[in-house]
């Protein structure tokens, strides 16, 4: 095997593969310099290279021309795959969603899979329907997943950023409580709610985040830290059959708990009122992908999901 550290590889280049690929084809200087569109000492010199690194003449004198030495011969079909190679690596990226089959890597929250992620699957099937996802988790290394490929999105609220991440907003949305029929804050005025929360037992999620499993921050961002927690819970998914049938309370973002609400009909998503606080979601990804065409489609479809623009 040619030794890739050999200094006589040193004096060559990618067109010297082209030039030994039309010297095996033309077997000759003259008419591979025209191919090349350069001059016949240009090529000559070029031959001259080509023998000093392979150790071979090549092309030798013969009747009527020239002819290729044996190791020329042999060289053929070696270079003529070297080159199809070298155009497939140099080829520009192409995507076609139609019959992509690439698999992405998204983390996300409850929050932004079922608000975000759901509604777009159905936009991102009829666009790219082989195209796969596989939802996980938002862990404490994520950005770092994110470095290094082991993610390609994060779907987060958090707004510091190292370099070389790319963020674009999602959502931003008021607060709602979820409560059941007939809870005392149904005959609240929503100017009232905010500081009535603190009257009821909370359901509080618990959200993983690069910090670490955190408890949501929504009732202190709301100003009701002293609320009574009866419950805490991994998952807002779970949340909503640990308010059912009690005077228990889930703060939650907006469309999250006008979610809830409608898929369980004993359930009531109580607006509370957004001068006081909001939470914003953004998707977030690394400079390594930020120009693949497939993520961008995926993106694009994503932030339609949302809603953004």
């Amino acid at each position: 095997m040619q030794n890739l550290n050999d200094p006589r590889l040193d004096a060559l280049d990618l067109g010297s593969l082209r030039l030994l690929g039309l010297l095996l084809e033309t077997l000759s200087v003259t008419r591979s310099a025209e191919r090349l569109g350069v001059s016949q000492p240009t090529a000559s010199r070029g031959l001259a290279r080509l023998r000093a690194a392979l150790g071979d003449e090549l092309l030798v004198r013969a009747r009527g021309g020239y002819a290729l030495t044996p190791r020329a011969e042999r060289l053929r079909p070696l270079v003529a795959d070297a080159s199809a190679a070298l155009e497939r690596v140099f080829a520009p990226a192409r995507f076609d969603p139609a019959t992509s089959a690439v698999r992405f890597r998204v983390a996300t929250s409850d929050h932004g899979a079922l608000t975000v992620l759901a509604p777009a699957l159905a936009r991102l099937s009829l666009r790219a329907p082989f195209v796969r996802l596989d939802v996980a988790p938002i862990e404490p290394d994520a950005l770092r997943q994110l470095e290094q490929g082991a993610l390609d999105l994060l779907m987060w609220t958090d707004d510091h950023l190292p370099a070389d991440f790319y963020a674009r907003r999602l959502v931003v949305e008021g607060y709602a409580a979820l409560v059941r029929e007939g809870h005392p804050l149904l005959y609240t005025a929503m100017e009232s709610r905010t500081e009535e929360l603190a009257r009821f037992p909370q359901v509080v999620p618990m959200v993983q985040g690069p910090a670490g499993w955190v408890e949501d921050d929504a009732l202190s961002r709301l100003g009701v830290p002293e609320a009574p927690v009866a419950i805490r819970t991994p998952s807002y998914a779970s949340a909503p059959w640990l308010v059912s049938g009690s005077d228990r309370v889930l703060v939650a973002p907006r469309r999250l708990a006008a979610l809830f609400a409608e898929r369980a009909p004993d359930l009531c998503a109580l607006p509370l009122d957004e001068s006081v606080a909001t939470v914003e979601l953004r998707l977030v990804w690394h400079a390594r992908c930020h120009a693949d065409p497939a993520h961008i489609l995926l993106r694009g479809v994503l932030r339609e999901g949302a809603g953004a623009s």
